[in-house]
């Protein structure tokens, strides 16, 4: 394992030394974590999840610095053929799983995470309790601001931008893998120029390959507001709320791409246009999963002890 490490860490001109050592060594660890965990079940859900999530943010680190995604998944190969030869009760994969639960339970307690990104990454945090609606997972790129948002005691994908917002529905627009399977670079290597405020966006999705999910609800005028932190400065903020589908389909999403928001008017057609960046949003997911069921399992320790 070493030896694939050592490449990928030739591989990460992007980053620095020290960055590129500790990106491939989670990398590292984490893959073998997760190909010995599929046939020896040494974690639970949760555990897996956050595993899951801490080897995609390292994966990121790697893609982000210009490492090749082939040699990645080379690299993650030859890791689950290494330990598809180990036995589960090997005295290292002991050590690994009692590891991997001491990092879990320390990760579950932390109250707050910052995920980098590209050019805008999430800040994310456990419920507060006392605050709704509230972010939970949060990017603001200086004009969309996007993630999840507790409201009325449930989490929603949300989106909120500046403005009186006179539009009748919005849609998200990703890339459709299936029909453009590769990353898709909307200026063509720099022929055509990206919107006014959307210059960062990197790869998005094409016109001949699009997959577009709809809003589910407009948010009202206090919800927006309190979300944007514009009321304290007394100006008008709107935003949107998506479903489950959409939500799936950004944690689908390569983390280099940039999802588009669309504004229609009330013909159907689009007057505005916004963006964020997906970057390590699957664990920032991951992140804010694993507090609650930490939360959850403390409950029901707390209710059995009542009874």
């Amino acid at each position: 394992m070493r030896r694939v490490i050592t490449a990928m860490m030739a591989a990460a001109a992007g980053l620095s030394a020290a960055s590129a050592q500790d990106a491939a060594d989670v990398f590292g660890e984490r893959a073998m974590a997760l190909a010995l965990n599929s046939q020896c079940a040494m974690f639970t859900d949760s555990q897996s999840a956050v595993l899951e999530a801490s080897f995609l943010q390292a994966r990121n680190t790697l893609l982000r610095a210009g490492t090749h995604p082939g040699q990645l998944d080379a690299v993650q190969t030859d890791i689950q053929r290494e330990a598809a030869r180990k036995p589960c009760n090997a005295p290292e994969i002991i050590t690994l799983r009692e590891t991997v639960l001491s990092a879990y339970d320390a990760y579950s307690r932390r109250l707050r995470q910052e995920f980098p990104g590209g050019t805008f990454g999430w800040s994310a945090r456990r419920p507060t309790g006392f605050e709704t609606p509230e972010w939970l997972i949060h990017q603001d790129t200086g004009t969309v601001q996007a993630g999840i948002a507790r409201i009325d005691g449930a989490n929603h994908l949300a989106i909120t931008i500046p403005g009186s917002g006179d539009f009748t529905s919005a849609v998200m627009i990703l890339r459709d893998p299936a029909r453009e399977p590769g990353l898709y670079d909307p200026t063509l290597g720099g022929m055509f120029a990206m919107p006014e405020g959307a210059e960062w966006v990197r790869w998005s999705a094409p016109d001949y390959a699009m997959t577009r999910v709809w809003a589910s609800g407009r948010l009202d005028a206090d919800t927006a507001m309190a979300l944007s932190g514009s009321q304290e400065e007394a100006q008008e903020s709107f935003g949107y709320r998506f479903g489950e589908r959409a939500l799936e389909a950004v944690l689908e999403r390569d983390p280099r791409e940039a999802v588009r928001i669309d504004f229609l008017n009330r013909r159907g057609e689009r007057v505005l246009s916004h963006y964020f960046e997906i970057a390590d949003f699957a664990a920032a997911m991951a992140f804010l999963r694993a507090g609650e069921d930490r939360a959850a399992a403390m409950g029901a320790t707390e209710g059995g002890a009542t009874r």
